[in-house]
């Protein structure tokens, strides 16, 4: 099977798209020359990526992963029409690299691989690649638990991404930002109950701000927290998901405010 997790184009309206298949034989690969390219399922399932023209016309399309299982689940563009993606690994073997010399980088599989909760585990994954598709940066991210990279976006030339982890301690950054919100330990302290995690890079990948985004519970599911997607405007960061914990780190600013939970689950946007 293949699912399409995420659509974007670029500055000529060339279509990019991202997802995960299974299939070893079902996938449309393109070789154009220049961009990354893998033509074989590498695992039992593969991130990959496909690029159309502007006429719809398939220019190029790869597999992307190691030798267990890949995922991506969001892409973006830049204003340069440097591609970005993330998703998550279960591999040891991704083709990380790191031709922007970012000092977050990771090519070395962090993760437990277990099954908690009967979710997505492993590491977080991040790429980039230039206009023409070739590898600028391919890394994974995360602590000694697990992670899934959630959404990506490009914007004020930097990379915002929002992720669900597990781990305690995680790759963070070291911000040089007066009043930055930062929280630098998972608020349940322990690798069963997932908190978000914001991270923003520079276009040379390299970390410019991070936090848990997060509160605790009581076992179980609660405490549970997610940042599912993000966006810039008017450079101000707005981030949406979900929550099941009882003391989530409300603040209020104006306007419609709610500081307690309301259900078993409750969104939440900051």
């Amino acid at each position: 099977s293949t699912v399409v997790t995420s659509i974007s184009f670029d500055s000529n309206n060339r279509l990019f798209i991202a997802g995960i298949t299974s299939t070893s034989t079902g996938l449309p690969v393109e070789d154009d020359g220049t961009a990354f390219y893998d033509g074989t399922l590498n695992g039992l399932s593969d991130g990959f990526i496909a690029r159309f023209d502007s006429h719809f016309d398939k220019e190029w399309c790869t597999y992307f992963g190691g030798d267990d299982q890949e995922r991506i689940n969001d892409l973006t563009l830049d204003d340069n029409d440097n591609l970005f993606f993330i998703g998550a690994s279960l591999s040891e073997s991704i083709p990380s690299v790191n031709s922007v010399s970012s000092s977050f980088y990771e090519d070395e599989f962090q993760g437990s691989g277990s099954n908690i909760n009967s979710v997505w585990l492993g590491d977080g994954m991040l790429g980039k690649l230039n206009s023409t598709g070739v590898r600028q940066y391919v890394s994974y991210y995360g602590g000694a638990a697990d992670e899934e990279g959630l959404t990506i976006i490009s914007g004020n030339s930097h990379i915002v991404t929002t992720s669900a982890t597990f781990s305690d301690p995680i790759m963070m950054a070291t911000p040089n930002l007066a009043n930055a919100y930062v929280v630098s330990e998972h608020a349940d302290g322990e690798d069963i109950v997932e908190d978000g995690y914001l991270l923003v890079l520079d276009q040379d990948m390299d970390d410019v701000w991070s936090t848990y985004l997060g509160g605790s519970g009581s076992g179980g599911l609660t405490g549970q927290d997610l940042a599912y997607s993000a966006v810039i405007s008017n450079n101000r960061l707005f981030v949406v998901g979900a929550s099941r914990s009882t003391n989530f780190p409300t603040v209020q600013q104006s306007g419609s405010y709610f500081d307690e939970s309301n259900s078993m689950v409750d969104g939440f946007i900051m």
